[in-house]
């Protein structure tokens, strides 16, 4: 791993430049960097650092996203089956979408916004990219959630179950859009 910048009141003290990497540099000719772009960076170092997640705990995230998903949906189900007097069939197509607007956000919008979905948001599991421990960009999550987890229920879920043969504890879906789960908060 590269080593770092040091920072103070969010101006680089040492910078890459001709001298290589820790080369001193004038106040004057120091970039600028703010804050949030500070803690960013602090984020992702420490994101690289932490553990791999358990296969059981990436396995109980899903089965806690499944139950969200589950009441979130039974509800609007019912809520629906109320009103289906009031709503013409006409309108049945808008609540496809909607619901397709939904799962969008539960699932794949919430990667690049807050690292994970609720189910690995509540178990302290952030999934961010194996390289630099950044969050996934929209990219990234459109690969991974569409068409790495499709790839995995379609190896008859083998792909799911990759990180119990992997040292890495990646599956296929994780090593298609070269992203990680990483454990950051909890027990052992």
């Amino acid at each position: 791993m590269m080593p770092r910048e040091f920072s103070c009141c969010s101006i680089n003290l040492f910078c890459q430049g001709e001298g290589g990497v820790g080369t001193y540099l004038p106040a004057k000719r120091r970039p600028k960097r703010s804050v949030s772009d500070a803690l960013r960076e602090a984020e992702e170092d420490h994101f690289l650092d932490c553990p791999q997640a358990p296969f059981l705990q990436r396995a109980a995230a899903f089965f806690l996203d499944c139950i969200f998903l589950f009441l979130i949906w039974s509800a609007t189900r019912r809520l629906s089956i109320a009103m289906e007097s009031v709503i013409s069939h006409w309108l049945q197509p808008l609540r496809y979408a909607l619901t397709c607007v939904f799962f969008w956000h539960y699932g794949i919008w919430t990667l690049p916004r807050f690292g994970g979905s609720p189910g690995k948001l509540l178990l302290g599991l952030r999934v961010v990219n194996v390289l630099s421990g950044q969050r996934l960009g929209l990219r990234e999550a459109l690969l991974r959630e569409l068409i790495g987890k499709v790839l995995s229920f379609c190896t008859l879920g083998f792909g799911f179950f990759l990180p119990l043969l992997r040292q890495d504890m990646r599956a296929l879906h994780d090593l298609i859009s070269a992203s990680t789960v990483k454990k950051i908060r909890g027990g052992p």
